[in-house]
């Protein structure tokens, strides 16, 4: 405690030990205490009052020291938190209340704590301040505020009744229960309700009661307060529950109704109950009610109570055969058995089986003879039309057209024939779930340009108009390519077949549907009745029979398109009106979904792959003509190179950059940036100016041009054969590729050899595995492209015999058949071969493609010398 000296000198003994007593009694005391002078001054305060004014700088508090600067200097510590920020305001305002004070104030500390300060003025005009720490109390009555909060949020009702039997209190969940009993706040509740309410309080006592009212049912809880006269309800609503209960109460009575077995059997083995339905099975277990079950049942049930899982079995007794469900009731110590008569059910199961294995062998049956008549017929198909289009060519390249016109209706008649064995191909396989899609990214306006030009010879046939009505921007789907374009040639023969003289329509748009596209032909033809649309889209159906001896063809063509739509995730109608013409729709998602795999899978080229074999030289093409760029691009790669394309200086900078290309061919003469200047910064960036650029211009300045680092210089037009030497002296392209062909069909083998030949690749033959097995003993291909159905040594024996041995077992192979594969096939070529193609008219170009994916995969990145 702290006195100012002038006191402590001045007083007599006998006054100084009655203050010292009084000094001493305050210290003691809780609150903080201080008392300040008439002028303000503080004379006297005890430690609580400079701990609360001055948490951890208690020694700052001195006598003499003015309430201001008192107050100043717990302002200058940050401690009042009211302050903060009007530190000037609140001290005028404080010193206000100090000069005049009235009752008590509450003080925020920083600390989180509340000090109330009661201050009050003395005789001589000095002034008294006791300070108390309310923090506690302030905490109390926040979390009391929090909880009268929460009967008025409590979801179910929740009331106060006093002692006299007046409601108190209700929240708002109550007022369904007190508008049925017709009671508000502030009336009395009914009599039964006051005996409850005077029980409860008299034997302190909390019960349980339910309450009916205008059809609903509460659970009720009382509790007494009796210190506070008055008892608290608790409610819930209990009404579907009660309903349950009832609606259980007359389940109960089910079984013994039931018209299929149910028992009961406890947890001791003891058949309990059984009811009517059950008599033939417990007779022919030899049971009654009352009767320990065997051992086997006895088991089930302890098994189905010890881990509360419901089992289902079946069980013959009696020349019957039953369906059992046992449901545990654990927490009742015993299992209930429903039973099901299924003896009749079984005897047609096993009969669909004997069926079924019927049909599946006829199916295979039918299989085998689809695979072997494909093989026979596409075999000798593919070399008419193979060979047609080679001589196709070469009369064209010679001008021969005495020849062409024959030519062309021999490849014709030749692919109209393929055409309709692949339907019914299509078809086999549609009807044993096998048909196969091959999503890819691709424009649409580019596909509809390639049906019109397929089809544009059809309609001119009759006499008739196509038109094509397909925006340039609407943009690309992915799907699988082949069948759509197969879909719309489907649909426009048939409009040319049947009109004459008249205008045929493909028009193609964004359906209304999101994400849809709609594909309609639209024809002026002889249209069909109802009865003629209504199966227009079944197999082998046409309109009548009048139409198939005047039209022809095969009834095929729609059933196989409807089918095609619906598993790509779309659809196809047809409107037609007898005399005056058909309509036929096709909606398909822009985004088709693969059936087989319920996904849609992006086909689209990746970066690192623009051109083919990335491990391929890559060439750059610096060219703002765009032609440039397509014929040497075309050459370059027949030649074995990749090729990139730029047609400004500046982005062949990044390009070359980010690609690092073995060989940069430069035009001088182009927009923003010319050659010499992209030259020049080639050359001066470290990373690239090792590359080599290849000058391409019709300017005349070699020297310059060697000069600025160029590698060559060659002038336009380009003299092709002068810029191959030019790139095989800088970046020599990949040695040719080499293929073994095992076929024994001689046209097919010559067919593929030939192609192969013409694309680059060095081509061995053999006409069987033994013959291959010979070859591969003299020199080892990069590839082998394998038939299956061969004499003396088929397909499955030469991979066997294959990859036994070391040198040969990591030969890439690619089977390429007419046999139509069964599970068993597959299961014998999984692991051994790359790919399988399916010879169906248009496995040259697959095999091509497939070639380079094997290249790619095979051949070792080429090293850069440094």
């Amino acid at each position: 405690m702290n006195q100012s000296d002038d006191h402590s000198v001045s007083e007599p003994d006998g006054t100084k030990r009655a203050l010292d007593r009084i000094v001493d009694a305050i210290d003691t005391i809780p609150e903080g205490f201080a008392l300040y002078d008439s002028d303000d001054r503080l004379v006297l305060a005890n430690e609580t009052y400079r701990k609360m004014l001055y948490p951890g700088h208690e020694d700052l508090v001195k006598p003499g020291m003015t309430f201001e600067q008192v107050v100043r200097k717990a302002l200058s510590l940050n401690v009042i938190s009211d302050a903060i920020g009007r530190e000037e305001e609140w001290l005028a305002q404080r010193l206000k209340r100090h000069d005049n004070p009235e009752g008590t104030q509450m003080q925020s500390r920083t600390s989180g704590g509340w000090i109330k300060i009661s201050e009050r003025k003395t005789r001589h005009n000095g002034t008294v301040a006791i300070y108390s720490d309310v923090s506690e109390l302030k905490k109390v009555e926040a979390r009391n505020a929090e909880l009268a909060q929460i009967p008025e949020e409590n979801p179910n009702p929740v009331m106060c009744i006093g002692s006299d039997g007046k409601l108190l209190f209700a929240n708002k969940a109550s007022d369904p229960l007190l508008e049925a009993l017709g009671l508000k706040v502030g009336a009395d509740v009914t009599e039964d309700w006051l005996a409850r309410v005077k029980k409860g309080l008299q034997e302190d006592e909390r019960h349980d009661f339910e309450c009916h009212a205008d059809g609903m049912v509460y659970a009720l809880l009382l509790w007494p307060v009796p210190d506070a006269k008055h008892v608290n309800l608790y409610g819930r609503d209990v009404t579907q529950l009660k309903q349950a209960e009832k609606r259980m109460r007359e389940l109960a009575r089910i079984p013994e109704e039931n018209p299929n077995p149910v028992m009961r059997i406890t947890d001791e083995g003891k058949l309990v109950y059984a009811n009517k339905a059950s008599a033939p099975l417990i007779e022919a277990l030899q049971l009654k009610v009352g009767d320990r079950v065997g051992t086997g049942w006895r088991k089930r049930v302890a098994k189905g109570l010890h881990e509360d899982q419901r089992q289902d079995f079946e069980y013959e007794a009696g020349g019957l055969i039953y369906a059992l469900l046992l449901w545990p009731v654990p927490e009742g110590g015993y299992a209930n058995i429903y039973g099901r008569d299924i003896t009749t059910q079984k005897q047609v199961e096993s009969e669909l089986r004997v069926a079924k294995d019927i049909a599946e062998s006829a199916n295979k049956t039918k299989s085998t003879f689809l695979a072997n008549m494909s093989h026979e017929l596409r075999t000798p198909l593919n070399a008419i039309i193979g060979y047609s289009e080679l001589m196709l060519e070469e009369a064209i390249d010679q001008n021969d057209e005495a020849n062409l016109s024959d030519l062309r209706k021999i490849q014709s008649a030749g692919k109209h024939l393929l055409a309709l064995i692949n339907d019914i191909l299509d078809l086999s396989k549609i009807e044993a779930g096998k048909m196969e899609f091959n999503l890819e990214t691709f424009d649409v306006f580019q596909m509809v340009k390639d049906v019109d030009t397929t089809v544009r010879p059809l309609a001119e046939k009759n006499s008739n108009i196509l038109e094509i009505a397909c925006p340039e921007d609407v943009g690309e789907m992915v799907c699988d390519l082949t069948k759509v374009r197969q879909a719309l040639l489907n649909l426009l023969s048939n409009a040319c077949k049947f009109t004459e003289n008249a205008t045929i329509t493909l028009s193609v748009r964004r359906s209304n549907e999101p994400d849809q596209l709609d594909f309609t032909v639209i024809d002026q033809g002889i249209g069909m009745s109802p009865e003629q649309v209504d199966k227009v889209f079944d197999a082998f159906t046409q309109a009548d029979s009048s139409t198939t001896r005047n039209y022809g063809g095969t009834g095929l063509g729609l059933s196989i398109t409807k089918v095609f739509c619906e598993q790509l995730g779309g659809d196809i109608h047809c409107t037609s009106s007898l005399g005056k013409g058909s309509t036929f729709t096709i909606r398909l998602p822009r985004i088709c979904c693969d059936p087989s795999t319920d996904l849609s899978r992006d086909a689209g080229y990746s970066e690192d792959d623009p051109n083919g074999d990335p491990n391929a030289p890559l060439v750059l093409l610096v060219d703002d003509d765009p032609t440039v760029h397509d014929l040497l691009g075309r050459r370059l790669r027949r030649e074995g190179y990749r090729v990139l394309a730029s047609t400004r200086g500046d982005n062949a900078l990044e390009l070359a950059r980010k690609t690092k290309p073995d060989a940069i061919t430069l035009d001088v003469f182009m927009p923003e940036i010319d050659g010499w200047a992209v030259l020049s910064k080639l050359k001066d960036d470290p990373e690239l100016a090792d590359i080599p650029v290849i000058m391409l211009t019709f300017a005349e300045d070699r020297t310059r041009g060697l000069s600025l680092g160029a590698s060559e210089y060659l002038s336009k037009p380009i003299d092709t054969v002068e810029l191959l030497n030019a790139l095989k002296e800088h970046c020599p392209a990949l040695p040719t590729p080499r293929a073994l062909v095992v076929e024994d069909e001689a046209t097919t083998r010559e067919l593929i050899c030939r192609v192969l030949s013409k694309e680059g690749w060095k081509v061995e033959q053999a006409i069987n595995g033994l013959d291959a097995l010979q070859n591969l003993s003299k020199s080892v291909p990069d590839v082998i492209l394998l038939d299956l159905m061969m004499p003396e040594m088929d397909g499955f024996e030469f991979l066997a015999g294959m990859r036994k041995n070391p040198n040969w077992k990591d030969i890439p192979v690619i089977v390429v058949t007419a046999k139509i594969l069964s599970n068993k096939d597959r299961a014998r070529l999984s692991g051994s071969v790359e790919t399988l193609i399916s010879k169906d008219g248009d496995e040259i170009e697959t095999i091509l493609n497939q070639l380079n994916d094997v290249l790619v995969a095979s051949r070792p990145a080429p090293t850069k010398e440094t």
